[in-house]
């Protein structure tokens, strides 16, 4: 089934297969499959090494299979930590190792699972272009606050929230190392990596999307080990996690990006979203906290054993 959706891009020069393989959450040999047409700013493109630019509207056609079953596709719904709930948005406390989406190694068990069987048919229909409220995303390894559209409206609106960089988002990670400034403002492109697809890495302003992030120091633990407090500006994949490796200070229990991975990899990935905040479409002031996981205090914990 042939299927339209649009995008509108703000970042520094990409080529158009990156985004939209980015956006899709798919391999670039996936997207060559089903991608049948696309338009920049209404004019048709026909290789997908096209570079796009600042302020331009995407509109692609592609081909959706539709042959699997939905009650197959959409299964084993997780419970949600619903920590807040209003006629337009709830707010969840997601765990460590729950994903937010479906993917090429999540079928099933998903928040994605558990927001379609919370819709019936009608919500489900309006919704599914939307992934059914997910407005934003964490890692599948990375806990902490998730905001949930429960309408199409909401859903737009949010969108355009995080996209005009209005949504407040603050996170805590313990990192390898101990950063030269306990404080600062990270500012570089970011772009997938040619050899592994997986990860991202820094790069020029001009040659990959702005990616910027407040960090301060927050304590400095034995064995070499810090916790930091980093609030995003924008939100592109792994940002904090490659950021904090720009740093030389990856994250503990990071399975890409830090070569300790073994020594700590029991305790998991020790990123957190702590703390959004944000207008609401009723024109109220929301601001949502979490605290520090268990596993973070445990680690703490085994940490500070070994002074």
């Amino acid at each position: 089934m042939l299927k339209n959706k649009i995008f509108f891009y703000d970042g520094s020069p990409l080529r158009i297969d990156v985004f939209l393989t980015d956006s899709l959450n798919i391999s670039r040999s996936a997207l060559k499959k089903c991608i049948k047409s696309i338009k920049v700013d209404s004019q048709n493109i026909d290789k997908l090494s096209h570079i796009i630019s600042n302020n331009c509207k995407i509109e692609i056609e592609i081909e959706e299979n539709e042959e699997r079953d939905e009650r197959e596709t959409y299964s084993a719904p997780p419970l949600l930590n619903i920590i807040y709930e209003c006629d337009d948005f709830f707010v969840i406390d997601k765990e460590c190792g729950l994903c937010v989406h479906h993917g090429t190694d999540a079928l099933s068990n998903t928040v994605e699972d558990a927001l379609y069987f919370r819709l019936n048919e009608k919500e489900r229909e309006e919704l599914k272009d939307d992934r059914f409220g997910i407005v934003h995303r964490l890692d599948k390894d990375t806990s902490g606050l998730l905001l949930i559209a429960k309408n199409k409206k909401s859903a737009q609106y949010f969108k355009n929230e995080f996209k005009e960089r209005r949504v407040y988002k603050q996170y805590i990670a313990f990192v390898t190392g101990v950063p030269q400034t306990t404080s600062g403002i990270i500012k570089t492109g970011m772009r997938r990596r040619k050899q592994n697809r997986m990860k991202y890495e820094t790069c020029a302003l001009s040659e990959g999307r702005e990616a910027i992030t407040k960090y301060r120091v927050l304590e400095v633990l034995p064995s070499n080990i810090s916790i930091v407090e980093a609030i995003i500006e924008t939100g592109r994949t792994h940002q904090i996690r490659v950021h904090m490796l720009y740093l030389g200070c990856p994250v503990i229990g990071d399975n890409l990006y830090s070569r300790n991975y073994n020594k700590y990899k029991d305790f998991g990935l020790m990123l957190h979203s702590q703390c959004i905040a944000f207008k609401g479409m009723d024109g109220k002031d929301y601001n949502f906290s979490s605290p520090m996981p268990e596993r973070m205090n445990i680690f703490k914990e085994y940490v500070m054993r070994d002074k």
